[in-house]
């Protein structure tokens, strides 16, 4: 007896599960699925706003609807490493989770005259944690004035939020003295951070910006150089 295998009309569409392994972290291995991240800030798996729809796309096009857990998808997780090639936007607030997996980020390029500086420019509250996951020579530069924050992983970080297992490997961040609150890790942080360092290289000019940041390596010191 022949086979019949069933044939998708012209025209349509495949979905495609991007959680393969049902953990309700949305698979990242190229850097367009990494873009579309910012369009989806709750990790829900779904654009933010209708608006957003045609840039998550992008980066995952056709998701199958019930790819997610009952409960809903939490976040991402990388698969494998990612290089940019292009300037970065930092994220708007993340209140989901990051997993790294021990891979890496390269060629993270972040230019700004306004708001937070860094991979993510916020992650707020308990639900938003980033965990297993390097950066490899970031350029991070920010002019921001009025309480920003800048640093290569996260510009800001808030109250609950978590940091894990992470790093930042040569590169450098640099600001402006009016960029409240610089590190090569974190700007600013009220969250948790463990097991986490940076060697990049920290420059802020003017010198009320340079006692700032001496002051901040010597409360960090005092927590143990998180």
């Amino acid at each position: 007896m022949a086979l019949l295998l069933a044939v998708p009309p012209a025209g349509a569409q495949t979905t495609v599960d991007y959680d393969t392994d049902d953990d309700g972290l949305i698979e990242i291995d190229s850097a367009a699925k990494l873009i579309a991240l910012r369009y989806d800030l709750d990790g829900s798996g779904a654009a933010d706003s209708s608006g957003d729809n045609t840039s998550y796309a992008a980066g995952f096009p056709t998701p199958l609807s019930t790819q997610c857990p009952s409960s809903a998808c939490t976040g991402y997780e990388l698969t494998g490493n990612i290089t940019l090639t292009a300037a970065w936007t930092p994220t708007g607030s993340y209140t989901a989770t990051f997993e790294g997996n021990g891979n890496t980020i390269s060629g993270l390029s972040v230019t700004v005259s306004s708001g937070n500086a860094g991979l993510f420019g916020n992650i707020s509250t308990a639900t938003g944690v980033i965990r297993n996951v390097g950066l490899i020579n970031p350029a991070v530069s920010s002019s921001s004035s009025g309480g920003a924050s800048a640093g290569a992983l996260v510009g800001n970080a808030g109250a609950g939020s978590r940091i894990d297992a992470s790093y930042v490997s040569g590169g450098s961040v640099t600001a402006s003295e009016n960029s409240l609150d610089v590190g090569g890790l974190v700007g600013h942080s009220r969250g948790s951070i463990r097991a986490s360092y940076s060697t990049a290289q920290v420059i802020v000019s003017g010198t009320r910006a340079n006692k700032m940041l001496r002051a901040r390596a010597a409360s960090l010191t005092d927590r143990g150089g998180k």
